[in-house]
């Protein structure tokens, strides 16, 4: 009689269901990274619009431009105060997620519960009468182009790229300044926070045409300030960034790592540069200031670390200085007005005790025919 032993299956089958189940696990667990690098790859590439939600109380024009690579740039162009002749001109270039609004904000009481720093106490200004960088620039007789960068505000164009194709924009506005009669096309300057501080230094590293660069709360490396800064910030991994970039870099075909402004500097050569540093910023890395400040090889670098503000609140919290820093730094190096001979005053920028008074009925009359007076 045979005796015929049946081997049981049990332990191969437990190894199978646990294969299963780990895959099943690795799977989801894919599934879910990817998703998450696609979400956040999509933040990267597509800012979100913000509406156009205030115009200037001076003199404007709305412009239209067109890049090198056929993306519509919308903006405003300030002519500077009636008198001025060839006016020397400032670009200004907004940060991520914003548009040109931002440097038509001011410290008046309808902004005072969003920005709980503005500081009406500390300024010369009478309260809720504080000018917009716009109008300080303008009373102070400068022309501005301010635009919307591409993939933000009103301006066309399919993704950000933090400053690469940015920097087509600002070749058309140069277009632009250079074509106006009533602007000095050898004294323009540009200006340009948080993200636009990396399309400022960018630009004018390939366009010589501008004479002085200006920026606060800047970027020194752009993939470093996303590992240290960005990753910790919103509760990811450092390591995280690099697929996050390469996935941009596949839709895009842009390289976010080859954005580092410390590069640009070089050829800056020795053109007048000014980084404003906001120490306690939760944004980039305050730092990164005195590196760009330290890597420029003018003889009329300047640098100002403030201590107390965050990501690009300097004129919220220190609007006299600020501005006052600033018009000094674009005086010298475009009007070859020094500091030593030339203080900047907070009556320069009211508008009933203008910089130029003799223009000052022209100019209200400028403002009643665009319809800003009545």
């Amino acid at each position: 009689m045979s005796l015929i032993v049946k081997r049981s299956h049990k332990p191969r089958s437990r190894v199978k269901i646990i294969l299963v189940s780990l895959s099943k696990v690795l799977c989801i667990t894919f599934i879910a990274a990817f998703a998450l690098t696609w979400y956040l790859c999509n933040r990267l590439m597509y800012p979100q619009r913000l509406p156009i939600t205030r115009n200037p109380t001076v003199p404007y024009v709305s412009v239209q431009l067109e890049t090198v690579d056929h993306v519509t740039i919308r903006g405003w162009f300030i002519p500077a105060p009636p008198g001025t002749a060839k006016a020397p001109a400032i670009l200004l270039l907004h940060g991520f997620a914003d548009n040109r609004n931002a440097f038509n904000l001011n410290c008046h009481a309808a902004y005072a519960t969003s920005l709980s720093n503005c500081h009406f106490s500390t300024t010369a200004y009478p309260k809720g009468a504080y000018p917009t960088l716009i109008e300080a620039l303008h009373w102070h007789g400068y022309a501005i182009l301010d635009i919307d960068q591409r993939a933000q505000g009103e301006s066309g164009g399919n993704f950000c790229t933090y400053g690469l194709y940015e920097t087509r924009d600002v070749a058309a506005a140069l277009a632009y300044l250079q074509s106006r009669s009533d602007v000095d096309g050898k004294r323009l300057g540009i200006y340009g926070s948080s993200m636009g501080s990396m399309t400022a230094i960018h630009a004018a590293a390939q366009l010589p045409a501008f004479r002085a660069v200006a920026v606060e709360s800047p970027f020194a490396n752009l993939n470093a300030t996303m590992r240290l800064v960005t990753a910790p910030l919103i509760g990811l991994p450092s390591w995280m960034v690099w697929p996050i970039v390469k996935l941009y870099q596949f839709r895009t075909g842009v390289d976010l790592t080859a954005m580092r402004n410390i590069d640009d500097m070089a050829a800056l050569a020795d053109r007048p540069f000014y980084a404003i540093g906001d120490m306690k910023d939760k944004v980039t890395l305050p730092g990164d200031a005195r590196k760009l400040y330290d890597a420029s090889h003018s003889s009329s670098r300047q640098l100002w670390e403030v201590p107390d503000t965050g990501h690009t609140e300097a004129r919220f919290s220190h609007p006299d200085e600020f501005d006052r820093r600033l018009i000094a730094f674009f005086d010298e190096a475009l009007r070859g007005i020094y500091p030593s001979h030339h203080k900047v005053s907070s009556l320069s920028f009211n508008p009933h005790i203008m910089c130029m008074p003799e223009a000052s009925a022209a100019w209200h009359a400028a403002r009643r025919e665009s319809g800003i007076e009545q």
